[in-house]
């Protein structure tokens, strides 16, 4: 026993840290007992379950927003998809979820039981957090197809805008050697009323890609507690023996 500590007991810090570093008998000890309080962690406090449920969004930027520059057509995904955000964030979204599931609270929805990441097109994706697998399900299943319907209802068809785009069409056919600069007489008008229109763009497709039949999971598996409490628990093993003062250390003070 006396051996096995004297690695540790060596006044001279750097000469201890040599001897720590080298005993493998430490990293196996901290291994073993780190692993099992990360899983003991995980028994007493289990992570929650995450569902996922997924929504395909297409703004048909080639029909809304033709013959306009790149910037102008990210300036426009942009707008739309912020729109498209606080649609997914409106209350009547979060009414209709809280709902579907119970009665959740829509604060407690706002806060950390629901995330959202996206594109500005492609899949959208919709997660919900909580301790029972069965209601993550169907909160995330309900706030996905909540926004399919509540984005389609907010969509806003200008009538002015649509003329617009009609007079641009007809013009080109009209004359298919126009110069740019007479085309851009015609686009400066649509992007005036493309921007003064607040609803969700009448060009943008959504669908469902997966709202029902979800499985839940947890968040953080068993074995990322291990790993974690294994390096952890070995990591402060170290620097309590490296860093408290031994009787010796105290001696030479």
């Amino acid at each position: 026993m006396k051996k096995y500590l004297s690695d540790f007991t060596i006044e001279n810090k750097p000469e201890r840290l040599i001897g720590i570093l080298f005993n493998w008998k430490l990293w196996i000890l901290g291994g073993i007992v780190g692993a099992l309080l990360g899983a003991g962690i995980y028994t007493l406090f289990p992570p929650k379950y995450r569902a996922e449920a997924s929504v395909i969004v297409d703004q048909n930027i080639e029909e809304a927003f033709y013959f306009f520059e790149d910037r102008k057509l990210f300036t426009f995904m942009h707008r739309e998809t912020e729109k498209l955000e606080s649609v997914a964030w409106s209350d009547d979204v979060l009414l209709d979820v809280s709902g579907g599931a119970d009665k959740i609270d829509i604060e407690e929805l706002r806060d950390g039981m629901l995330q959202l990441t996206y594109a500005q097109d492609g899949a959208w994706f919709f997660y919900a957090d909580d301790q029972d697998p069965e209601i993550a399900e169907v909160v995330a299943g309900v706030w996905a197809e909540a926004f399919i319907e509540h984005s389609y209802a907010a969509v806003e068809i200008s009538a002015e805008l649509e003329v617009a785009r009609d007079a641009l069409e007809d013009f080109i056919a009209d004359n298919p050697d126009a110069e740019r600069r007479d085309i851009n007489l015609y686009l400066a008008d649509i992007r005036v009323l493309q921007e003064s229109t607040k609803g969700i763009s009448q060009y943008i497709d959504l669908a469902p890609n997966q709202i029902t039949g979800l499985s839940a999971e947890r968040v953080v598996g068993l074995g990322a507690f291990i790993i974690i409490g294994a390096i952890l628990f070995t990591l402060a093993l170290f620097l309590v023996l490296l860093f408290i003062p031994f009787k010796g250390d105290e001696e030479n003070v």
